[in-house]
């Protein structure tokens, strides 16, 4: 879909209406957001490449839109490799009343630089 300023203004409130009316649609089709493309001559795509002619629009970056979830860690991998004698990465999960189970929802590492492995390596408890 190309959605077209009439008159190049960034704030033409029609243009605006469209491209929310669109990134709405896309954030119901599940889509992760989409990308806004500059009508510039130069605006070629360039794969691994960012540039000020393509702009990432995503649910996170626009404020208000942004989904929140309350997880607990319910399981976790004995990590190997640079991880090796920790726990990474954790399973997420929430709370199912109806089932009174835990389900799992996502798995994710642990955030902790190398450097933090190292260091808390050294501490001894």
């Amino acid at each position: 879909m190309t959605v077209e300023s009439d008159d190049d203004c960034a704030d033409n409130e029609a243009t605006l209406a469209r491209m929310n009316s669109f990134l709405d649609d896309a954030l119901r089709s599940s889509c992760e957001g989409i990308m806004v493309k500059s009508l510039d001559i130069d605006a070629g795509y360039t794969p691994s490449k960012r540039t000020d002619a393509w702009l990432k629009v995503k649910r996170d970056y626009v404020e208000g839109l942004s989904d929140s979830l309350d997880l607990v860690p319910i399981g976790a991998w004995y990590g190997n490799g640079r991880k090796a004698g920790w726990y990474s990465p954790f399973l997420m999960g929430c709370y199912n009343p109806d089932t009174e189970e835990f389900q799992s929802v996502c798995r994710v590492m642990s955030g902790f630089s190398d450097s933090f492995y190292i260091e808390a390596s050294s501490i001894t408890i």
